[in-house]
């Protein structure tokens, strides 16, 4: 006696029903309304329940949060030191998704590859409330050794974007007005 043939590929008789059930997405902002699936099939026979999906983490963590009472947002981030060479990519994807869910249109973004730095730069921006950084900001931190370990720092004005390596010369790297 032969049982009935897979689809191709797919390992999934094709008489037996499905297991994934489909929901109603709400329409946000005129985007479009969709069907996505909400569970992935049982691997396991006879398994009934759903499976479920973990967030995925970040590859970098929020030191400093932008302000929004200011036109320009300025952000710190911290990635592990061995992702220095992913920087200015983590720096883009964190000024995307600020850019996408905030007010700003311009960003600053800082990327540090450790902790005493990051803390450093959080100790000078808290009293700041979240300000984006000027000349003086620049020489000040330059001072302290901050940009020693900063990779990255970003600036996304409108459709213009700059990436400058402060750790290459921490002394005098900053954009002049």
């Amino acid at each position: 006696m032969s049982k009935p043939a897979d689809d191709v590929g797919t390992g999934v008789d094709p008489s037996a029903p499905s297991s994934i059930a489909s929901q109603s997405m709400p329409s946000s902002g005129g985007g479009p309304s969709g069907q996505v699936p909400s569970s992935l099939p049982s691997l396991a026979p006879g398994n009934t329940s759903t499976a479920s999906t973990a967030p995925v983490a970040l590859p970098f963590r929020t030191v400093t949060t932008p302000n929004p009472q200011y036109a320009t947002g300025m952000v710190g981030i911290l990635i592990a030191g061995d992702k220095g060479p992913q920087a200015a990519g983590f720096a883009r994807y964190a000024k995307d998704q600020l850019m996408k869910n905030g007010k700003w249109r311009n960003m600053q973004v800082c990327v540090f590859i450790d902790q005493t730095t990051a803390d450093a730069f959080k100790q000078y921006q808290n009293p700041r409330k979240g300000a984006p950084l000027a000349a003086a900001d620049f020489a000040r931190l330059a001072s302290t050794g901050v940009w020693n370990s900063t990779p990255v720092f970003f600036i996304s004005t409108g459709k213009s974007e700059k990436i400058y390596q402060p750790n290459s010369s921490p002394n005098s790297w900053w954009p002049r007005a």
